[in-house]
């Protein structure tokens, strides 16, 4: 016995492990650890040491087990995902030293040694980070046996830290490591090793089965491709035919899981000939006739297309398991056909019995070969008759048994044969003929003749098979005393033999046996030649003719294990559901690895090109770029909008976010810009949806919905017919009308709208110079409001300073508050002696001297100023401040000339001094006047002569001129001259005599002389010692600084005369200056604004400051803050009544009513008019919805017309490539009007679409809606037909599906939801019987769900950006959703608040009984989530019976009430879906009434959508939807109440996916029905048992009204690291209008909701279960929400949709008028449905 890494080092030095030697060597070690897991024990792997080998197998002892340590928080606390825009990967450290060596460290593997981790790492050894967090638990051990099988692979030693980093850098590609590795192991070591605990394995025994059979497994794609060398370096092209190749292959599933390739009878498909045994019949009396086998007779009416009554051919008296799975297979096909929208039932008229020599060790298969589409239809009577109807007179080949013969033995054999013109036999020889040619040595057997005994006992099984799960199922089962007995034909066991056995029959002893016991029989017949023989028998007489005769009967089946022996069959005719319509994509694939076409969408899908950085698109489309068609939010907006980018990309959209009308309006956007669209989806309910939503719209004319390309050829047709006809007939219609009509309507909007948006806008922007934004200083103002002032003069409002000076000193107030509140308790600075110090002398080493010493100097001073106001008092007012004292001061330094002089009445317009100035005036202005018009006269002249000189000249001037010989005289020269350079002769027109210019410059001096003359008589009139214009001067400087002095400085100027006393007294004033400076010098640096005060004030205020200086120490701190203050804050701090809280209010309403001043318009904007705004835009905004489906219409009919017209003109008039359309388009209509004469016989639609038709087609219907299966039939492969491809329900497409359809657009739009379940997996599944929980049966086939399988949506969100719907429609009840919006969708989903509150705790439901479900019905009804637990409720064999009679005891009382409501019910496994089946038969059976309401609602329909009871399991309940969901755990305490951790699929990796479909399908109620309570689950780090754990805690306090309970558990299983509830904080406008409500008797709840949208208020009476109102107010994060339609228009719409009155209360209005706004509530409340 070896130790691991001993085995390890061995091994790998000799030839290293195999795929099939390392499971070996490993799995025994996982058994181990599995049956560790099941006693609560964990392995001690932790230590590789303890792990032994013994042969090639690990094993370890198991008195080394541990109990599981468990540190969950510490655990969460480290994997907690750090928040980041981008997903990390990987993380590494790059280390340089100083030589510029650069050595890289991956941050995910730890060191050696290492005893703490801050995030999970790879550690060396084989030991999990969890450990160094002293946490061990069953996933733990998963990594642990991650790491040993990846080592076993590999070959590398983990504790060696060189072999550690290698497998952790070769971690995502281990074929770098192992090229042989299977793939399949290898994705589970990728699994097992994933740091993320959540990534991990989830069922260990899960994935140990998986192991054990590798080679049946699904492989993903990446681990494909991963295996493909040099893929990377290949160009585009060789990367794509890669791809391509890769995705063929996956479309056949060559392993024997494919019923195509090796076909196993399930319980909804049957074996016809076997049904037509005679099994009463000895075999020896059997005729071949009496059995149904592929005859020519039968082909004949197969081929004819006539019914086929299958009671004609099936012994249905014996076989009596037909009539219900003939029944089974019928509503199958209907249900295919509802669901994908075509049937898939078939008619398997050969089967094919082969063996793949090519293979090691060789592999027989039995494949159907020919199979026949047809429908089957029972007709209820006494006897039940089935018939099958062929639906077509070709039988197709297999399309995977092609494929494979022509891939391993190059036969192609043809795709279909005409039953009219061939046969079965001709194939068989064909084929013969073809398999001689290749291997000769294998031969090909017709078996056209029935081997009745292996028939016979193979339809005697199939009987007994029957009756043994009758048995076990305990159908008709009933109870007398203690024994069970059954009438049930499956089942029967009558009571009366019951009875005889229990009671009368003796009991044999063992003696009696022994004694009875006969010879055995010889297993060797009687030697027949021997003599004393049977010689003479007649049965022996004839032995050659009976051989002859009898051969056919005795033949036991293939002979022996022959790989050369094929045989054709048609003795084993089968009617069953076949998956394999997928096969019609085999010939695209072909095409397109023929062809070298790119497509974009396909390579951004798979990654081929470098994904473009993402560019934000224009999420706030203009309204008039919006072609919405249904109601559309601000989600589905922005996911439409970033089409626009002509980018494929993902929309995720979570259970009821509005998927199928975003695809609506993503149709109508496309055929508005010219686009044609595809729109795939798998299910063909939701193409219906879509479909029917376009329908409402009036757009269904646009559409070609195509569910079976070749049932649907007629309706195609036809309804392509109607179409054009419709089109031709409105050709006279005028261009454009219905476009007009919408822009004029989109200028409405936009009107409409404008108003808010200014509202918007304003409430948003910052007021003045504040950084704040008006609504914010709003509800600031609402939250102050007790501190407002209440009385304030306009004066001391104007000394209020603006909020922008708050906002800057916010902090330094809240410490000054602080401070003063200390020494001044009511917090008024106003009434602190101390107010007035300056705020410096707190830096004074000492403060308390300096204080005392200015106002010892300031007193002497201010005492005389008193003294000289009371001698003045008649001039003066005793209450002038400081200030304006020294501004009379000032008045009176300036008048001191005038006072000097006497003249101080001057300054007196009534004084005496001014009456003789006024008298004297006349004269004076006259002689002024005199002078200025002189002056005017002379202004030519440039240099003036004096007045002496002028008087010379003028008499001179005179003289000379009166001479004529004047020009002889040197003197009259010299005289011109002078004057010429003096005076400006061209300032006149004529010329002046120098004369007459010398006149008058001497009149000039002669009239300033008479005004000097004038002044002077003036002056001495008055006696003035100063000349005029001195005094004049003076006295106007003074009288224009007393226009603009202060008030005092009028009161004391208006007081003045002309006396002496006058004179005196403001030379006395201005006197006081030095007086003032004494004040000055001793106050300036103690007393703040002592100016401001009157001398009475401040000698008042010094003493209180004198008084109090022994407070000043703790004052201090308070001069110290306010020193940091500005001089207006501080100013209205000392003088105004105001606290720090009304000041702050003050300020507040100061600016805000600023800002109404500024915006009469935002002023006048209330509530009232917002509500007018968003009821007009209600109505404009459907108008613009029905208008935009019209502008769709007509734009496309517009097009069609267009081209028609074309076509209609003559050539003349045409362009080159006009002429070459005109004749294409031509033929196109052409090859249309006669497909439209026809009545049968149609076109394939392919080739319509394809050939010059298609012109037409495309112009006519530019939407396409089908599955992915249908494209291919239908569109040809090309990117002409199709702009964008459409897929929904992306997570149910496989990628091979998808492909094609991809190839046909140049854009992909991939819509889904990757929290839901993957596609199915059509095959059958290889998983054993124990683990048969895992799977379920669909469509006559064992199918399964692999959760990490590659969806289509999967791989493309791998590559693809996204957007995410947001707004949640389905629930009525918010309850109903939350749990999966913080479990799943980290609570982005808007969903709606519930209109209906808890009034008070309900009982708990508690069935001891099945009875009680009916009387619980009710109670389910009032609870929109209701926990029902069932005490007796036990889980045996997969069911719970208890469940399953309770739930339906509950259908019975929800079909009863007169409140009609669907109902859906859901069970977590298919044995328990057939349970409550049987509940539900057993209870209508027992109550007719209830019978027959029951099978009205199975087949109830509502508006043409099915809308009847469904009971599903959780694989195939996704996509349906019911009023009412009521969901069966099923898992419960055996019959001895032991309760096992094993919850089947939901245990596995995704199985929470499984749940959250699950619990997103109730509209209005969810009945949860459990045996078992959130405290029985105890494996909690099992995600999905943990989901289901949390869930059920979840529906126990929401059933019971807990809500408190009910959101912890909301903020334990949110993903996000606290729930956002916790932050949401009630406003102060909310609470106001709360308390007001609450004190007028009502009940108000707050932030009401469990998402991002809340409503603000909810009002109801105490009485009343539902909100009665809600109110809805404005914020900052309502004006943040730039979508106003969504804000003022869609939320209160939907809120009014779900129940709820709503009324938006707007905080401008509270604060203007909030009496008004009570009034209006009230009434709302006293009749809400008025207004």
């Amino acid at each position: 016995m070896t130790t691991f890494l001993e085995f390890l080092r061995e091994r790998t030095a000799a030839s290293g492990f195999s795929t099939e030697d390392a499971l070996a060597s490993f799995l025994p070690l996982m058994r181990q650890s599995i049956e560790a897991h099941a006693t609560e024990f964990v392995a001690p792997l932790d230590n590789i040491n303890r792990l032994h080998v013994e042969g090639v197998q690990l094993w370890f002892e198991e008195s080394h087990l541990k109990k599981p340590r468990l540190n969950t928080r510490q655990v969460q606390k480290i994997q907690r995902p750090r928040a980041r825009a981008v997903e990390v990967v990987g993380e590494s450290r790059a280390v340089t030293d100083v030589d510029n060596d650069r050595e890289w460290h991956d941050l995910s593997i730890g060191n050696r040694g290492q005893t703490k981790v801050d995030y999970p790492i790879y550690l060396p050894g084989y030991v999990a980070w969890e450990h160094l967090a002293e946490h061990h638990d069953p996933l733990t051990d998963v990594f642990c046996l991650g790491m040993i099988l990846g080592s076993l692979v590999s070959g590398l030693d983990f504790s060696v830290d060189e072999e550690l980093n290698s497998f952790v850098r070769s971690r995502d590609n281990l074929f770098k490591l192992n090229p042989d590795l299977h793939p399949f192991v290898a994705r589970a070591i990728v699994q097992m090793t994933e740091l993320d605990r959540d990534r991990r394995p989830q069922d260990l025994a899960a994935l140990f089965r998986a192991l054990q059979n590798y080679r049946d497994q699904t492989v993903s794609f990446e681990i494909e491709m991963s295996r493909i060398s040099g893929f990377e370096t290949r160009d585009i092209k060789g990367k794509q035919q890669v791809v391509l190749a890769k995705l063929q292959e996956r479309l056949f599933e060559i392993s024997r899981r494919n019923r195509l390739l090796n076909f196993t009878p399930t319980s909804l498909s049957t074996n016809l000939t076997q049904a037509s045994v005679p099994l009463s019949f000895d075999i020896q009396n059997i005729r071949p006739e009496q059995i149904l086998t592929w005859t020519r007779k039968f082909q004949k009416k197969i081929a004819g297309g006539g019914t086929v009554s299958l009671n004609s051919y099936l012994n249905f008296r014996e076989a009596i398991y037909l009539p219900g799975t003939l029944s089974r297979i019928a509503t199958e096909a209907r249900r295919d056909e509802k669901e994908f929208g075509f049937a898939q039932l078939r008619l398997v008229a050969c089967f094919l019995r082969w063996t793949n020599l090519k293979e090691t060790p060789h592999e027989s298969y039995d494949s159907p070969l020919l199979l026949i589409p047809v429908r089957l239809r029972k007709q209820k009577g006494v006897t039940d008759i089935f018939e099958l109807q062929p639906l077509s007179d070709d039988a197709e080949v297999n399309p995977v048994i092609r494929h494979q013969f022509r891939q391993l033995f190059g036969i192609t054999l043809p795709e279909r044969i005409d039953l009219n013109e061939s046969s079965p036999e001709k194939l068989w020889r064909f084929l013969e003929d073809q398999i001689r040619c290749t291997e000769p040595g294998v031969t090909l057997e017709l078996v056209d003749k029935p081997r009745i005994e292996i028939l016979h006992d193979k339809a005697r099984r199939r009987l007994e098979q029957y009756r043994r799960k009758a048995r076990v199922a305990g159908r008709g089962v009933r109870r007398f005393l203690d024994l069970d007995y059954s009438y049930d034909p499956a089942n029967y066991h009558p009571l009366g033999l019951k009875l005889f056995s229990a009671r009368v029959k003796p009991v044999d002893v063992h003696l009696h046996d022994i004694l009875n016991t006969k010879p055995p029989v010889r297993s060797a017949p009687p030697d027949q030649n021997a003599k004393g023989g049977v010689a003479g028998n007649s049965i022996i007489d004839s032995p050659a003719v009976i051989e002859k005769d009898r051969s056919f009967y005795n033949f036991k089946g293939r002979s022996g294990d022959n790989p050369y022996h094929w045989e054709f069959d048609l003795c084993s005719v089968t009617l069953g559901n076949f998956r394999y319509r997928r096969m019609s994509l085999v010939r695209d694939y072909a095409s397109l690895a023929e062809g070298d076409a790119s497509n974009p969408a396909f390579d951004a899908t798979f990654s081929l090109v470098p994904r473009p950085l993402k560019e934000d698109a224009d999420e706030t489309l203009p309204l008039n770029e919006r072609f919405h068609v249904v109601p559309c939010d601000p989600t589905q907006t922005a996911a439409i909008a970033e089409s626009r980018t002509s980018r494929s990309y993902i929309i995720q959209g979570p259970p009821g976010t509005g998927k199928s009308q975003t695809i609506t309006n993503l149709i109508a956007d496309y055929v508005m810009r010219g686009k044609r669209v595809l729109f795939v989806c798998e299910k063909r309910a939701a193409i219906d949806v879509v479909y029917h939503r376009l329908k409402t719209q009036g757009l269904e004319e646009l559409c070609c919905l195509i569910h079976d390309s070749q049932a649907d050829k007629k309706s195609f047709v036809m309804d392509l017919k109607a179409t054009y006809e419709k089109f031709l007939d409105d050709a006279n219609r005028r261009r454009n009308h219905q476009k007009r009509k919408r822009d004029d309507l989109v200028v409405q909007i936009a009107h409409e709208l404008k108003p808010l948006d200014d509202f918007s806008r304003s409430m948003k922007s910052a007021t003045g110079d504040a950084a704040t934004s008006l609504i914010d200083l709003l509800q600031r103002l609402v939250q102050i409001s007790d501190a407002c002032p209440q009385e304030l003069t306009p004066e001391q409002w104007e000394q209020i300073p603006d909020y922008s000076q708050w906002e800057r000193c916010e902090t330094t107030l809240r410490e000054f508050d602080q401070a003063l509140r200390d020494v001044q308790t009511n917090g008024l600075l106003r009434d602190a002696p101390l107010k007035s110090l300056d705020p410096s002398i707190a830096k004074d080493d000492r403060p308390i001297d300096v204080v005392s010493t200015a106002i010892q100097k300031a007193t002497p001073p201010l005492a005389e100023l008193q003294k000289t106001i009371q001698n003045h008092s008649s001039l003066v007012d005793s209450t002038w401040t400081i200030q304006q004292w020294q501004d009379v001061i000032s008045f009176s330094e300036k008048a001191g000339v005038l006072a000097e002089n006497g003249l101080i009445g001057l300054l007196n317009p009534d004084s005496s001094l001014n009456e003789t100035v006024r008298q004297h005036t006349p004269k004076l202005e006259r002689s002024k006047a005199a002078h200025a018009e002189a002056r005017e006269k002379t202004k030519a002249w440039k240099n003036r002569l004096s007045a002496d000189e002028a008087a010379i000249a003028l008499t001179q001037a005179r003289s000379l001129e009166s001479s004529f010989f004047r020009f002889l005289n040197p003197g009259w020269w010299k005289l011109k001259g002078l004057v010429q350079k003096s005076y400006d002769f061209s300032a006149h027109a004529i010329v002046v005599p120098v004369s007459q210019t010398l006149q008058w410059l001497n009149d000039e001096y002669a009239a300033e002389k008479e005004c000097r003359k004038a002044e002077q008589e003036l002056q001495d009139e008055i006696g003035s010692p100063l000349d005029w214009q001195t005094l004049t001067s003076t006295v106007q400087a003074i009288q224009g600084a007393r226009k603009s002095a202060s008030q005092s400085v009028q009161h004391f100027a208006e007081g003045l005369g002309d006396s002496d006393f006058a004179n005196d007294a403001v030379k006395h004033v201005a006197a006081a200056r030095q007086i003032f400076d004494s004040v000055r010098a001793a106050l300036g640096s103690v007393v703040v604004d002592w100016e401001s005060r009157s001398v009475e004030q401040l000698q008042t205020e010094l003493k209180a400051i004198d008084d109090s200086l022994d407070d000043l120490p703790d004052f201090l701190r308070c001069l110290e803050t306010i020193a940091q203050l500005p001089s207006d804050v501080t100013s209205a701090l000392r003088t105004l009544p105001l606290t720090i809280d009304s000041l702050e209010s003050a300020a507040a309403t100061k600016t805000i009513e600023s800002a109404w001043r500024h915006d009469r318009d935002l002023e006048r904007f209330t509530g009232s008019t917002r509500d007018r705004i968003s009821q007009r835009l209600e109505e404009l905004y459907d108008e613009w919805q029905s208008l935009n489906a019209e502008c769709v219409r007509e734009f496309v009919r517009q097009r069609f017309l267009d081209n028609v017209k074309i076509t209609q003109l003559p050539a003349a008039q045409l362009t080159a490539e006009q002429k070459s359309f005109k004749k294409l388009y031509s033929k196109g209509r052409r090859e249309l009007e006669h497909e439209f004469g026809k009545s049968m016989r149609y076109k394939p639609i392919r080739d319509l679409v394809a050939q010059e038709s298609g012109l037409v087609v495309r112009d006519l219907k530019p939407v396409w809606l089908m599955s992915p299966l249908s494209v291919s039939d239908t569109l040809p492969l090309d990117t002409e037909h199709v702009d964008v491809v459409i897929f929904d329900e992306a997570s149910q497409i496989t990628l091979e599906e998808a492909v094609p359809s991809v190839f046909r657009a140049t854009q992909a739009i991939v819509v889904g939801d990757e929290m839901q379940l993957p596609p199915t997996n059509f095959f059958s599944s290889s998983t054993p019987e124990e683990d048969e929980q895992l799977t379920f049966e669909e469509g006559g086939e064992v199918v399964e769900y692999d959760l990490n399988s590659d969806s289509f949506l999967n791989h493309a969100a791998k590559n693809l950006s996204s957007r995410m719907l947001g707004w949640h429609y389905r629930s009525r009840s918010e309850s109903l959703i939350s749990f999966s919006n913080w479990a799943f969708y980290e609570g982005r989903l808007l969903t709606v608040p519930d209109e209906r509150r808890i009034v008070s705790k309900r009982n708990e439901l508690i069935a001891t009984v099945a009875e009680a479900g009916e009387s619980a019905s009710t109670e389910l009804l009032n609870r929109p989530v209701s926990f029902h637990f069932i005490e007796h409720g036990v889980y045996e064999k997969r069911r719970n019976t208890a469940e399953a009679e309770y739930i339906a005891q509950l259908v019975r009382g929800l079909l009863n009430n007169e409140r009609p409501v669907t109902i859906g019910i859901v069970a977590f496994s298919e044995a328990q879906q057939d349970e409550i089946e049987q509940a539900l038969a057993a209870l209508s059976r027992e109550d007719a009434d209830f019978a027959t309401k029951l099978e009205a609602e199975y087949d109830r329909e509502d508006d043409g959508q099915f809308v009847g009871l469904l009971v599903k399991n959780l694989e195939n309940i996704q996509g349906d939807e019911r009023d009412v969901i009521i969901m069966s755990v099923c898992y419960g305490p055996d019959a001895v109440g032991k309760m096992r951790m094993n919850f089947g699929p939901i245990n596995r990796s995704g199985g929470e996916k499984r749940l959250n479909v699950a619990f997103s399908r109730s509209k209005h109620h969810m009945a949860l029905v459990s045996s078992i309570r959130s405290t029985s689950i105890t494996n909690e780090y099992n995600v999905g048992a943990n989901c289901l754990k949390n869930y059920l805690r979840y529906a126990e306090t929401s059933s019971i009204g807990d809500q408190e309970a009910s959101s912890l558990v909301l903020r334990q299983v949110s993903l996000k690291s606290e729930h956002d509830s916790d932050r949401i904080e009630q406003s102060s406008v909310a609470a106001q209008i709360a308390d007001e409500l609450r004190q007028r008797g009502y009940v108000v709840d707050s932030n009401v909701g469990q998402s991002h949208f809340r409503c603000n208020l909810a009002v109801c009476r105490p009485d009343s279960e539902k909100y009665q109102l809600g109110i809805l107010l404005d914020g900052r994060d309502y004006y943040e929400q730039t979508d106003l339609l969504e804000r003022d228009l869609m939320k209160p719409r939907l809120l009014r949709a779900f129940g709820w009155e709503v009324v938006v209360v707007l905080t401008k209005d509270w604060i203007a008028d909030r009496d008004s706004v009570l009034s209006g509530l009230t009434g709302r409340l006293a009749n809400p449905a008025g207004v």
